[in-house]
């Protein structure tokens, strides 16, 4: 058994938790009391008036938008919230927190820590296979908070930059088939009729050419777009159609 200074469960006491911790810092620990699987974390107050440890708590159980750890946020997604509970392992002082919050990580080795750590107080390494997941399942648009500042691997940059390549390639591809649909497109004449009774207005040898006629009061892109639809545009009162 591990042993807890403090223990907090569900519902919570979260003035209580506020006023237990208020200017300390120490490790603490997220447990999941059906599978019996943890999470070890520390948090640093610098003064009196600061309260981190509580916040590790908000952040992990009343906070829905940060994601401290997505592990643990999936399991407490299955299980539900109420099923963890909050200890804290030990306070300590501000130097010597993230020792101790490795030291014991390295004893208890809990299953929600994907972060194993390299050498000094502060500064860790991704291991190989979360590096590689975060690579490959998470992408750019999901960007997660422990990526920042973290010392990768020569095998995982050029991992990286292979990844980067390809997008490039793609997106570039993408943008030369959209470049040759605009210029075939740019080369049809179009012709202008009114939206009222369908008449003849214009006929002019483009797309662009039409839309220099009407750039003060509509975007090329709506031009465009209207062209595909098909529809009356109402703010200029016309139909555009390219000519057949």
């Amino acid at each position: 058994m591990i042993p807890f200074l403090f223990s907090y469960y569900y519902p919570w006491n979260v003035e209580k938790i506020k006023k237990d911790n208020k200017g300390k810092s120490g490790v603490y620990l997220v447990f999941n009391n059906i599978t019996s699987d943890f999470y070890i974390g520390s948090a640093i107050s610098k003064n009196e008036q600061s309260n981190r440890l509580y916040i590790s708590f908000r952040n992990h159980f009343l906070n829905t938008k940060k994601v401290s750890n997505i592990f643990l946020q999936n399991s407490m997604k299955k299980y539900g919230k109420q099923h963890f509970s909050f200890h804290i392992l030990s306070y300590t002082d501000t130097t010597n927190t993230r020792l101790l919050e490795q030291q014991y990580i390295e004893q208890y080795q809990p299953k929600f820590n994907f972060l194993a750590f390299g050498v000094g107080t502060i500064n860790y390494k991704h291991n190989d296979e979360i590096k590689l997941k975060m690579s490959l399942n998470f992408g750019r648009k999901n960007k997660a908070p422990w990526n920042k500042g973290k010392t990768l691997s020569i095998c995982q940059k050029n991992l990286m930059s292979e990844k980067a390549k390809e997008r490039h390639i793609k997106l570039k591809s993408k943008n030369f088939t959209y470049l040759d649909k605009f210029k075939n497109s740019a080369c049809k004449a179009t012709v202008v009729y009114s939206a009222d009774n369908g008449a003849f207005i214009a006929k002019y040898p483009s797309a662009k050419a039409l839309w220099k006629n009407y750039n003060h009061k509509v975007s090329y892109r709506t031009i465009r777009r209207y062209l595909k639809l098909g529809k009356p545009l109402y703010k200029l009162n016309i139909i555009i159609k390219y000519n057949s």
